[in-house]
């Protein structure tokens, strides 16, 4: 059967996430209902790059799909978007090699998290902190991150995951119109980990922590409790890299 690669933008505030859950509504559930309304299709499982969790948003999220299409790609893009809500949109659909896969073959993925240090009413996917910070402490904790590193104190455990290594290639800021952006870039992700991750650095920038608590964390020191989980809807999953640069 032919297999078909999505892009997708989304602004997750209003969902639980990418997976499908029971009774609640996700960013899968809401494309799967639609590919099925308009192509007639009941058997339908789009395959995402990762999970991201409730409240966080995508500008390139990408999935695979098996279907046999009976128009062509771009034709089904229109459609599904005249359907989808404005919250979600398929940016592309094209046929990829059978033997892609949107998970398994991503070598990267790269994260935004906006900070707001003046609130912008025009920009609300933005954390908006009510405190203030160190500039160059929030700057200087990014580095620490760099590396291959077992990030299990940041992440929000999963009884089932047994390793928690991760390879960290980029971790940085940049100063934007009234805050700041963080970047990271890393083979795989855990369950929180890049909120968890802001939530010190802003800790340390607040001087409500010392300097170094990151590196000394994933160092095997005593782990620091991180005073604060930066809110989902600053995150945004910006893009996914293969090695086709698919």
């Amino acid at each position: 059967m032919p297999r078909f690669r999505f892009e997708i933008s989304y602004d997750g505030s209003d969902y639980f996430g990418w997976q499908k859950q029971i009774d609640t509504p996700t960013i899968q559930e809401e494309i799967e209902d639609k590919i099925r309304m308009v192509t007639q299709i009941s058997d339908i499982d789009l395959v995402a790059s990762g999970r991201t969790d409730s409240g966080v948003h995508a500008r390139a999220q990408v999935a695979h799909l098996d279907i046999d299409l009976s128009e062509s790609p771009d034709r089904l893009k229109k459609r599904l978007n005249s359907v989808l809500p404005k919250s979600i949109r398929i940016n592309r659909i094209e046929k990829v090699n059978d033997d892609f896969h949107a998970r398994f073959n991503a070598v990267s993925r790269t994260y935004h998290y906006s900070i707001a240090i003046v609130p912008d009413p025009l920009q609300p996917l933005r954390w908006n902190l009510m405190k203030n910070i160190d500039p160059k402490k929030l700057l200087s904790s990014a580095d620490d991150c760099i590396g291959t590193h077992d990030f299990r104190p940041f992440a929000l455990m999963d009884p089932v995951l047994e390793n928690c290594v991760c390879t960290i290639t980029e971790s940085r800021f940049e100063e934007t119109r009234g805050g700041y952006v963080y970047i990271i870039t890393g083979n795989r992700f855990l369950r929180n980990m890049v909120r968890r991750l802001v939530g010190m650095m802003v800790a340390i920038a607040a001087e409500e922590i010392e300097e170094g608590s990151i590196r000394k964390t994933l160092e095997g020191h005593p782990p620091h409790k991180v005073p604060s989980v930066a809110p989902a809807h600053g995150l945004v999953l910006e893009r996914v890299g293969y090695v086709d640069r698919r």
